[in-house]
């Protein structure tokens, strides 16, 4: 089965997620073809080369095509990587996810809350979709997993009341990006990594379904994960635990 990745933001976690999907799809088997797209409209900066896939000469390039040049050279061959350079916005996400079917998965690695809202409300209308929503602060981080499958979420959209600040999102007040706090705090980098390869697992355990033809109801994946690096501690929210916060909340209204 051929299944696309849908990569949206490919700056301190994208970058470095990207990588590891590269890297472990060398372990997938021969039958499997897997189609990942990077998608950014922003450039490198001198800034970014600390904590992102890149070097001296890519700066001013695009970041989706610069980091798609660096992963072909690496690629198997089961391996396709498309690079779209433009930011999503609600005048192209129809051509950006034109392609999408049921059992593809997107990835929103953003630093800002706008877009990840749209493009959940946007994969709402679809039966069936994959999303993840993987972001961090200086210390800690968190990601989101939304599965719906036939028109029932296996696992709570992040369009719900336990996440606000995404659900009401709205245009972002100017504040210090993801580039000037790693350069202030070069813990940042660590998170990023982190949360990059927790990402990276939930994606594996997805591609390994086809292989092993298990049914993706029976997979046991968080609706969320937290972490604080600082305690050296991490959280798993099932989805069962997150449906009856979500019912209480309901209740109290």
């Amino acid at each position: 089965m051929d299944r696309k990745i849908f990569l949206v933001g490919v700056g301190g976690i994208g970058s470095n997620l990207g990588e590891m999907i590269t890297r472990f799809c060398r372990t997938l088997p021969n039958f499997q073809r897997v189609h990942l797209i990077l998608i950014d409209g922003d450039k490198i900066e001198n800034s970014n080369l600390s904590r992102q896939k890149f070097e001296i000469i890519d700066i001013n390039k695009n970041k989706a095509q610069a980091l798609a040049d660096y992963l072909r050279a690496t690629k198997p061959e089961i391996l396709e990587i498309d690079s779209i350079p433009e930011f999503v916005t609600t005048k192209n996400i129809r051509d950006v996810f034109r392609s999408i079917q049921e059992q593809d998965i997107v990835i929103t690695a953003l630093d800002s809350t706008p877009p990840r809202k749209l493009i959940a409300e946007y994969l709402e209308q679809f039966p069936s979709f994959i999303l993840l929503n993987p972001g961090n602060e200086l210390t800690d981080g968190s990601l989101q997993v939304t599965i719906k499958r036939n028109g029932t979420y296996l696992s709570p959209n992040i369009n719900n009341a336990l996440h606000p600040e995404i659900f009401n999102a709205k245009k972002p007040k100017k504040r210090a990006g993801c580039a000037v706090l790693a350069l202030s705090n070069a813990q940042v980098i660590t998170t990023n990594v982190y949360v990059a390869t927790l990402t990276a697992k939930v994606v594996s355990d997805l591609l390994k379904l086809d292989e092993e033809m298990t049914p993706i109801d029976s997979l046991v994946i968080p609706a969320e994960v937290y972490f604080d690096l600082t305690t050296f501690t991490m959280r798993m929210i099932s989805p069962q635990e997150i449906n009856a916060k979500l019912q209480l909340m309901s209740e109290r209204k």
